[in-house]
């Protein structure tokens, strides 16, 4: 029976889920897109080199360490055939909408028809002032935020990989004439994309 891939934003999401009576492997997405040299192809030799040389020069990382916790982990995105879902776990902040757009488009390069692509993005609750994070709920209400999930179609991910294209040109006019609200399901994406050009 084909599994269920969970790709989350971090490690403290990862520790959560694994308390949570949800079923499937995880995959922690454990990149900071939002900082350093970037690549439009996500996954190719070009981006892990420019990767690997900002976490060694800024935060010495170790190219071994890099590629253990970090390009092993990404890397499991290419065996989705062994899945019949993909739920990306993200929250609305710059630093995960940016990682999000980034585990989209890499989707893309390995998208089928017959995998199902879904989405939990917390931010705006009924009934909370303030915006949530997926630290703010418990083991159990992570089935909760499942249920409420969004799938993302092809459409989603091409709209995503465009995005991307146009956060690594960072070429701020076209950042600000472009509508990152095009697409419901990022609903979070315009409010990221105005907190970078800030």
């Amino acid at each position: 029976m084909r599994r269920t891939l969970h790709v989350l934003n971090g490690d403290s999401t990862a520790q959560i889920m694994e308390r949570s009576s949800i079923s499937g492997d995880i995959m922690v997405w454990r990149e900071m897109l939002c900082e350093g040299p970037l690549q439009k192809e996500v996954g190719s030799d070009k981006f892990w080199m420019s990767r690997y040389s900002f976490f060694k020069s800024e935060l010495g990382v170790s190219k071994l360490e890099y590629y253990d916790r970090t390009i092993k982990e990404i890397i499991k995105i290419e065996d989705i055939a062994n899945y019949k879902e993909v739920v990306l776990w993200f929250e609305y902040d710059l630093f995960c909408q940016i990682n999000l757009l980034a585990v989209c488009a890499y989707l893309l390069k390995y998208y089928r028809k017959d995998v199902k692509i879904s989405l939990v993005c917390t931010g705006r609750e009924d009934g909370k002032k303030s915006l949530q994070t997926l630290s703010d709920y418990s083991s159990v209400e992570y089935q909760k935020l499942l249920d409420k999930r969004v799938t993302l179609s092809r459409n989603n991910l091409l709209f995503a990989e465009e995005s991307w294209n146009l956060y690594v040109e960072n070429d701020r006019e076209k950042l600000q004439a472009f509508d990152f609200n095009k697409s419901l399901k990022f609903r979070y994406l315009q409010i990221a994309m105005d907190q970078h050009l800030r």
